[in-house]
């Protein structure tokens, strides 16, 4: 939600996450969508922009430096597509000294391909998070859980609204109003997988990272919080964190 690198420094203290997640990072550049909307709904809004950015040779070559000047880790989000672009991707990544993870954007619906592209990333030697939807289908976590992520990032589900014109607009949902969907899937998939969850979706206030904790969830994702009011769940975090026995989340031995 804040961009490549450093683009959000004037707003936000990244030193005071856990970690920065980049924005989707495609192999070969991609425009945004034909109509980029932001479209509202009561407690939330729809977000279509089509994953733009200038393609991952572009990306590495003009933010690995300021990656490096980061207060705070440094995850970079690859989008899913096919298991060789992933490869190449990765493999290039595996030189960065300023990574210290990578996620997978994951949206498939066949979890055999599910398995192809987790196999083809769990090929790289750095810790691995594969992000899905809150609402995919528990044939598709389990796949990915199967073959050995080291971690599972439930991120926001699709959605459809009208748009000006009537016309349907599809893309992902955020807003306060998803935080009741966000921790039933964290409370089911918590008791459904033996990897930890990472959990996002409708964090608006500190006390809402404390019930994903306690729902099962090892580590919570900001998203549209950070572009309206992050001090509301920056704020009061010193909480002892629910052990769920993962002593590192991002470790590629456990």
């Amino acid at each position: 939600m804040l961009g490549f690198s450093d683009e959000t420094l004037h707003h936000i203290d990244l030193s005071r996450l856990g970690g920065f997640v980049t924005n989707p990072i495609s192999l070969h550049p991609r425009n945004p969508a034909r109509h980029p909307r932001v479209l509202p709904f009561p407690g939330g809004f729809l977000l279509h922009t089509g994953h733009p950015n200038p393609g991952f040779s572009h990306i590495l070559r003009n933010h690995e430096r300021r990656w490096k000047e980061l207060p705070c880790p440094v995850i970079v989000h690859l989008l899913g597509q096919n298991p060789h672009e992933l490869s190449q991707m990765l493999e290039q990544l595996e030189e960065v000294e300023a990574i210290t993870a990578v996620e997978i954007g994951m949206e498939t619906t066949d979890p055999d391909f599910a398995s192809q592209l987790t196999n083809a990333a769990l090929e790289s030697e750095l810790p691995m998070i594969i992000h899905i939807p809150m609402n995919c289908s528990e044939e598709i976590a389990l796949a990915i859980a199967e073959a050995g992520a080291n971690a599972i990032g439930l991120g926001p589900p699709r959605g459809s609204l009208p748009g000006p014109g009537g016309e349907l607009v599809h893309g992902r949902l955020f807003g306060p109003a998803l935080f009741p969907t966000a921790l039933h899937a964290v409370s089911k998939y918590s008791l459904l997988l033996d990897i930890p969850i990472i959990a996002s979706g409708g964090i608006f206030d500190s006390g809402q990272v404390k019930a994903f904790l306690s729902a099962g969830a090892s580590a919570v994702q900001f998203d549209s919080v950070l572009w309206t009011h992050p001090e509301a769940v920056l704020e009061n975090l010193n909480f002892s964190v629910p052990d769920h026995g993962e002593e590192n989340l991002l470790s590629q031995e456990d």
